[in-house]
């Protein structure tokens, strides 16, 4: 087991020395939207360093609970120590995929509200040793959970020219899938071993003028297939449906266009599901289950994005359970 109070010196060790503090995306809007009040059960399913947490459960006000999850164990450790002063705190080491499952657990059936901050820690993003990121010459791992043996290197070495090309175009969006998934495949062939952030970067900065947004995008589909993020939000949300109560919220804030998607056409079809053609009255009997509170995404003020660039890709989407 980790040390708590080593890895707690740890990251902040590295939060005072990186270019990047940690904030909070949305914060305020964030308890706003929750509704947050005094003998609520509210989940959060993306505890990270425990920021959005810390402000439930000042709104809690001792009366309530917060369930936490957080599948990596290092801001788990940290966010336990920061969180140590609510009794009412109950912080799992799980993915929020196995929401039910876990609830069932602590004998819980019924939830008030739920949160889901689908962004990346800047722990992630400003630890070399994490291989997250392409502004370090460091192996490429990618994984939330370190227990996890299967790593974004792995994916680099042993998957198909075909493979990778469907990856980088289903999770990256890069129209140059085809051209990268084959240099990579080519550079293995010639001895070449693509296992660090730097040498990933020149792979793609032969193929681009763009080097860097294109390798956002590459690094982004690396991540989503090696944690199945996607895979686990669409687990997720009929789960957090099913446990709400009437007028409970759900509130997700996603930092990409395929998160995004699928929230907005979750929250659309639980808002509509009725499946009778649009010319003819309804006889299907599926009635609305959520109410789409935010019919645009709610984005982060101006300020906010001046204090936190990594904020401006935000986009929060809340919806109340009806039924």
């Amino acid at each position: 087991m980790i040390d708590q109070k080593k890895c707690s010196n740890s990251l902040r060790s590295l939060k005072s020395s990186s270019s990047h503090k940690h904030f909070s995306v949305m914060f305020s809007e964030v308890l706003k939207y929750l509704k947050v009040s005094p003998g609520k059960i509210i989940v959060d399913g993306t505890v990270g360093l425990g920021g959005h947490s810390k402000g439930i459960l000042r709104e809690l006000k001792g009366h309530g609970k917060l369930v936490g999850f957080e599948w990596d164990k290092e801001n788990f450790n940290f966010a336990q120590n920061y969180l140590k002063e609510f009794p009412n705190c109950e912080l799992n080491l799980e993915n929020f995929s196995n929401l039910e499952k876990t609830l069932s657990f602590h004998g819980i059936k019924n939830i008030d509200g739920i949160l889901l901050d689908l962004g990346l820690s800047s722990v992630h993003l400003d630890n070399p040793k994490r291989g997250f990121s392409f502004r370090f010459n460091e192996k490429l791992d990618m994984r939330m959970n370190l227990n996890q043996e299967f790593s974004a290197v792995d994916v680099l070495q042993k998957f198909s020219a075909k493979e990778l090309r469907d990856i980088f175009w289903k999770f990256g969006e890069e129209k140059l899938s085809k051209k990268i998934a084959d240099r990579i495949v080519e550079s293995r062939e010639n001895g070449e071993i693509i296992d660090s952030g730097e040498k990933l970067l020149e792979v793609i900065s032969n193929i681009t003028r763009n080097p860097k947004k294109t390798a956002a995008r590459i690094f982004q589909a690396l991540r989503i297939e090696v944690n199945s993020e996607l895979e686990n939000l669409e687990k997720v949300l009929p789960q957090a449906v099913n446990l709400l109560s009437t007028g409970g919220r759900i509130v997700i804030i996603s930092f990409h266009s395929l998160e995004d998607r699928i929230v907005k056409k979750f929250f659309k079809k639980m808002e509509n599901p009725c499946l009778c053609p649009k010319s003819l009255p309804c006889v299907c009997g599926k009635k609305p289950v959520l109410k789409i509170v935010s019919k645009k995404p709610v984005l982060p003020s101006e300020d906010e994005i001046l204090k936190n660039s990594r904020s401006r890709s935000a986009k929060m989407r809340v919806a109340e359970k009806i039924l």
